[in-house]
């Protein structure tokens, strides 16, 4: 008896991490589109940082991560390989592990030659200075 008992919780605790570790298709099919093009280091006065992009694909769409301290994102210029930009005023707090707002670039799917941030790394206990990885979408 107690073996059976075992065998069916055993079949149990089986089956509820499958139903609770699966992943929509949407899910899966949105991280196909996004790639990591590139990231920097935001320091706590306001701060303008520039990212170097080389890759060659086209985006349609960037979004940036935040890492390791909340920031205040002010301003955002994207630049294209054929010498245009486009300016975002974003004026966001982001938190930590957060995610800004998707901008959609103009022209839809262009290539980028670099982002220019002007923010700055809000006050944090740990006294860490945030990161920012910029993502291109190429759907």
């Amino acid at each position: 008896m107690k073996n059976s008992i075992k065998f069916i919780l055993f079949i149990a605790l089986g089956f509820s991490n499958y139903f609770f570790s699966q992943e929509t298709n949407s899910d899966i099919a949105d991280t196909i589109h996004w790639t990591k093009i590139g990231e920097t280091v935001i320091n706590y006065e306001n701060d303008r940082n520039e990212v170097l992009i080389v890759s060659p694909e086209k985006f349609n769409e960037l979004e940036f991560i935040v890492k390791l301290a909340p920031i205040e994102l002010f301003e955002i210029v994207v630049f294209y390989k054929n010498g245009d930009q486009q300016k975002f005023q974003v004026n966001e707090s982001v938190k930590s592990e957060g995610f800004s707002q998707e901008l959609e670039l103009n022209g839809r799917k262009r290539i980028i030659s670099k982002v220019i941030f002007q923010s700055r790394t809000i006050s944090n206990l740990k006294e860490k200075r945030a990161t920012i990885e910029v993502w291109g979408k190429n759907d």
